[in-house]
């Protein structure tokens, strides 16, 4: 599955906040964006979910995105946004099945696959246990993962996931990240923002970063995330460690103590 934007430009009321982004997704990856508060990284990924309207042009598989359904699209881009709303009263398992719909003809009853998928979402992000639990009695880190569990349950080509590790203790961040590898690994490519330089250091293929909606680099980890670009694009120092399962970034203070 390919991804390709061109030029691609947004605006929020009267502002432009992308400027002329240009990105190739050419193979399975586990893609990180990055870059500081208000850098446009949101309203890029509602971009690609087609929930942000845009100039220029995008294309899955080298077809335009405007020439597919909504059901189409839903079979091969699943996207989690950083809200994490459920705007009906539906137990745990219900919220999973969600992901199931696109892959439902109308309102049909769950298949015995459906329901397969779900369970194993649910086993995959550790939420099986409070499967009959209303949603709204869940704790935010409870919902988080279940909601990932939505996105899995959807078995999506392209996965756009905003800030998934955001309420997650460190045990369930890198559970996250390494089902996320797990589904490169499926063949699938994954686009995730992430604040926390040391997890888009040392899990991510790919590093693109943006800053005031400008496309400021996209490459791997280690020739992106210098200590002078971060130092440029977020204002603090870093520490850069090698092990031998890869790089590790960590801040350590703000540029300007030095």
């Amino acid at each position: 599955m390919t991804l390709t934007l061109s030029q691609l430009s947004a605006a929020l009321g009267k502002q432009t906040v992308l400027h002329d982004v240009s990105i190739a997704c050419t193979k399975p990856e586990l893609i990180g964006l990055i870059g500081p508060n208000g850098a446009g990284k949101s309203t890029l990924m509602r971009a690609i979910a087609g929930l942000q309207p845009f100039s220029g042009a995008m294309q899955l598989n080298g077809r335009p995105s405007t020439a597919y359904r909504a059901d189409e699209l839903a079979k091969l881009l699943a996207f989690l946004p950083q809200e994490r709303i459920v705007h009906w009263p539906l137990i745990a398992y219900d919220v999973v099945m969600l992901g199931r719909m696109p892959h439902q003809s109308g309102f049909g009853k769950a298949s015995a696959h459906d329901h397969e998928v779900v369970k194993a979402a649910m086993h995959t992000m550790e939420v099986a246990s409070f499967a009959e639990r209303p949603f709204d009695q869940l704790s935010g880190g409870e919902q988080a993962r279940l909601l990932i569990a939505r996105l899995l349950a959807q078995e999506p080509d392209i996965i756009i996931a905003d800030e998934p590790v955001n309420g997650l203790d460190p045990a369930h961040q890198i559970g996250l990240m390494r089902t996320f590898q797990a589904l490169v690994a499926q063949g699938k490519t994954v686009i995730t923002s992430l604040h926390d330089l040391s997890l888009a250091s040392y899990w991510c293929d790919r590093i693109i970063v943006l800053k005031e909606g400008q496309l400021i680099a996209d490459g791997s980890p280690t020739d992106v995330l210098t200590a002078a670009r971060i130092r440029g694009v977020y204002g603090v120092e870093t520490a850069h460690l090698t092990l031998p399962q890869g790089s590790l970034v960590v801040p350590t203070d703000l540029a300007d103590r030095k």
